[in-house]
Order: structure tokens, then sequence, then C-alpha cells
């Protein structure tokens, strides 16, 4: 990915290698892991808690994401800017989820 160094993705890489070793179950030894590894919104959960990931893998990956502009990127998605860069135009991913009919 651009922009984004290369030592991030080999620890990302010795990361998962870690995980794969390991069990999720152990990581339940954290009595707030359900909570801190989960998230509601708009009556949805979103349970991510029962997966190999660890809070300091979670924390690298979002290093990776702030490395890699992501926030911007998003945020110029969502203005409309031509993001698709292989045809140069904008993306219809929000317009496609548009619930109020805009054009």
């Amino acid at each position: 990915m651009m922009g984004v160094p290369a030592p991030m993705w080999d620890r990302l890489r010795a990361m998962a290698a870690q995980a794969q070793r390991g069990r999720i179950v152990d990581l339940f030894a954290d009595p707030n892991r359900a909570g801190d590894f989960s998230a509601r919104m708009g009556g949805l959960l979103f349970d991510y808690s029962k997966t190999s990931l660890n809070r300091d893998a979670r924390a690298a990956l979002f290093a990776l994401c702030d490395a890699a502009g992501l926030a911007a990127r998003r945020d110029a998605m969502f203005a409309g800017d031509a993001v698709n860069e292989t045809e140069s135009r904008a993306v219809l991913h929000t317009a496609l989820r548009d619930p109020g009919g805009a054009a």
C-alpha cells in the first residue's frame, strides 16, 4: 500500500504468524475482551472478540490505517472526489446506499 513503510507490514505479518499459534479462548482471560472488541450502532452488534486479533495487533492495524491516510481517503470518497484512480472518477459506493433517493 502506498505510503505505508515496509516495517509496518513486516510487524503485522509477524503478529499474524504469532496469532496463528495462539488460542482465541486464551484471549478471553481478559474479562473486558467482549466489550472492548465489539461495537454497537443502530441496533447492530459487530463482535470481533472471537477472532485472533489482540490489542497490539489492533493498535498496529490502526497505525497502518493512519500511515496510509485512510481517513482522508474515506472523507474524499464521501465528498464525491475522484478516488477511483484507475478510472479518474468518483466511486459510487455511497450513492448506492443513499436512502434519500438523491440523484
